[in-house]
C-alpha cells in the first residue's frame, strides 16, 4: 500500500506536535523548576530561622522564638537547637548567680576591712566619753533632773549606743572565732523563738514552729547562730507592724543534707530593687531612727563562717521569707528523705 502526504501537509503535522511537545515541556519545568523552589524554602527557611536563632543566642539574648518545623530530619534539629537553648539558658543563669555571690563576697570582704580600720579608731574616744560622762555624774552629784544630769545620762546613752553599733560593725568585720559544737537545729530554733517570744507577743505576733523529724546535728556556735535566727524574727516582726500577723519558724533539710532554717512573714516585703543591698553594712529599710542597718549584714558574715548560705525571698503586699543553710556537722550528714517534689 503506497500513501502519498503533500509535503506541507506533513511538514505542518510535525512542526504542530513539536509546539505542542515544546509547551508541554515547558510547562512540565516550569512546574518541577516551582516544585523544587516550594521544597528548598520549606527546607532551608527553618535552616535560616535556625541560624539567625543562634546568632541572636550568641549575643545573649535566649528569649528566641523558634517556627514551627515540617519534615522529621527539621524537627529533629530544631528540637535539639531547643534543648541546647535552654541549656544555654540554664547555665548562664548560673553562671550570673556565681559572678553576683562573687562580687558580693568580695564587697563584704573589702568593707570588712574598712570597718574594722574605722571600728578600732572611733572606739577609743567613745570609751573615753563614755568614762568621763560616768565620772562627770558621780563628782558633781547632779540631780538626774536638772538640766545637767539629763544632758550627761544622755551622752552616756548616746555613746554607748554608737559604741554598740561599733561592737556590731566590728563583729561583721571580723567574726570571732567562737568555740562549736554539735547542735540540735531544732533545739537551737526552739530557743531562739523562746528568746524573742515576749517581744513577738507585744508586736501582735502569732508564731509557729514546725521542725522536720530526723535533722542531723549542725556544728556551730549557738549564741552566735540564736543570734542569727533573733535578728531574723525581730526583722520579721517589725516588717508586719502596726497590725502584727503569723510568723512561721521551720527547720527542714535540703535535697543536698543541707539544714534549713526557714523564717516567713506576712509583713509589707522588699523591693526588688532593695534585695541585692540587704546584707549590705548599714543599708536598712526601717524608718530613721529605727535601724542601723547591721543586723543582716552581721548576720550573714556568721552564717558565712559556719560555711552556710543565707537567701531570701520577697513580695512586695505578701511577705518575705530568709532560708539559712547550713552543712551538717561532719560525720553526721544523712540521705535526706526521698520526697514527691523538689524544694
Amino acid at each position: 500500500v503506497v500513501m502519498e502526504l503533500p509535503a506541507r501537509a506533513l511538514s505542518g503535522a510535525l512542526r504542530a506536535f513539536v509546539l505542542r511537545a515544546s509547551g508541554i515541556a515547558l510547562v512540565v519545568l516550569v512546574l518541577a523548576a516551582l516544585a523544587s523552589w516550594l521544597l528548598a524554602s520549606a527546607t532551608t527557611s527553618p535552616i535560616r530561622a535556625l541560624a539567625e536563632a543562634a546568632r541572636r543566642i550568641g549575643r545573649g539574648e535566649f528569649e528566641v522564638d523558634l517556627p514551627r518545623a515540617r519534615g522529621r530530619e527539621v524537627e529533629e534539629l530544631t528540637e535539639a537547637f531547643r534543648a541546647m537553648q535552654r541549656g544555654l539558658k540554664s547555665r548562664d543563669e548560673a553562671i550570673r548567680e556565681a559572678q553576683e555571690a562573687l562580687v558580693q563576697s568580695e564587697k563584704m570582704s573589702a568593707l570588712g576591712e574598712l570597718a574594722a580600720g574605722i571600728t578600732h579608731e572611733v572606739k577609743n574616744p567613745l570609751a573615753g566619753i563614755i568614762g568621763f560622762a560616768q565620772l562627770s555624774q558621780r563628782i558633781s552629784e547632779a540631780d538626774p533632773n536638772t538640766p545637767l544630769g539629763k544632758n550627761l545620762r544622755l551622752i552616756e546613752k548616746e555613746a554607748k549606743r554608737a559604741k554598740g553599733i561599733l561592737d556590731n560593725l566590728l563583729s561583721f568585720a571580723r567574726p570571732e572565732h567562737a568555740a562549736r559544737e554539735p547542735l540540735d537545729p531544732g533545739q537551737l530554733l526552739g530557743e531562739a523563738a523562746q528568746l524573742v517570744g515576749h517581744q513577738l507577743r507585744l508586736g501582735k505576733v502569732q508564731m509557729t514552729l514546725e521542725v522536720e523529724p530526723g535533722l542531723p546535728p549542725i556544728q556551730g556556735n549557738a549564741n552566735q547562730l540564736k543570734q542569727v535566727l533573733m535578728n531574723l524574727m525581730l526583722n520579721a516582726r517589725d516588717a508586719m507592724q502596726p497590725k502584727g500577723g503569723r510568723l512561721e519558724l521551720r527547720a527542714t533539710r535540703d535535697p543536698a543534707g543541707r539544714v534549713v532554717f526557714e523564717v516567713k512573714d506576712e509583713g509589707h516585703g522588699i523591693r526588688e530593687e532593695d534585695r541585692a543591698r540587704l546584707f549590705t553594712p548599714f543599708f536598712t529599710t526601717k524608718e530613721k531612727g529605727k535601724g542601723t542597718g547591721l543586723g543582716l549584714s552581721v548576720s550573714y558574715g556568721i552564717v558565712d563562717a559556719h560555711g552556710g548560705e543565707m537567701r531570701v525571698w520577697s513580695q512586695e503586699g505578701v511577705g518575705s521569707i530568709f532560708y539559712v543553710y547550713l552543712p551538717p556537722a561532719e560525720g553526721q550528714a544523712s540521705a535526706p528523705p526521698s520526697r514527691g517534689s523538689g524544694d
